[in-house]
């Protein structure tokens, strides 16, 4: 039965075989900051907040088969909150939708944990590494507030 599972999990799950390789902390390039400044270019609760946070960040891992990116924050930068008013968990309510160059499409969101922006996760649907990247200015940018839950501004 293990192997079983480890066989679904492998097809459930392609990304097992992308790689994430650490980097010396660098500032966004170009195109990550394109990027997340279209995902925040849709007024929603809590923008300000997330804005506030993009001069603190460090791209800390890239991955080897598609434009994803994770980051470190500096502790000082400011947090973003649910509206409980605990550090929020999740993802920003934006996301970019677009289409491969074979039809495939993919997504782009920007994580949170622990009221940090950790993440730039950009993937195919299939979970295959990209033929062609995206253009920073590719796909179209949608509000996903109803499937996320943030702070109010």
């Amino acid at each position: 039965m293990g192997d079983e599972l480890q066989d679904e999990l492998e097809v459930t799950l392609g990304f097992v075989e992308h790689v994430n390789v650490s980097i010396s902390p660098r500032p966004l390039n170009e195109w990550e900051s394109r990027v997340i400044e279209r995902l925040l270019s849709t007024r929603f609760a809590g923008w300000g907040l997330w804005r506030a946070q993009l001069p603190y960040i460090r791209v800390v891992r890239t991955c080897s088969d598609c434009p994803s990116s994770e980051f470190s924050v500096d502790p000082g930068a400011p947090r973003i909150l649910e509206p409980t008013g605990r550090p929020a968990v999740g993802v920003a309510p934006a996301s970019i939708e677009g289409v491969d160059e074979d039809g495939t499409e993919y997504e782009v969101l920007l994580h949170v944990r622990a009221g940090l922006i950790t993440e730039l996760d950009v993937y195919r649907t299939d979970s295959r590494g990209f033929v062609v990247w995206p253009a920073a200015e590719s796909g179209h940018v949608h509000d996903i507030s109803e499937r996320v839950r943030m702070a109010p501004s």
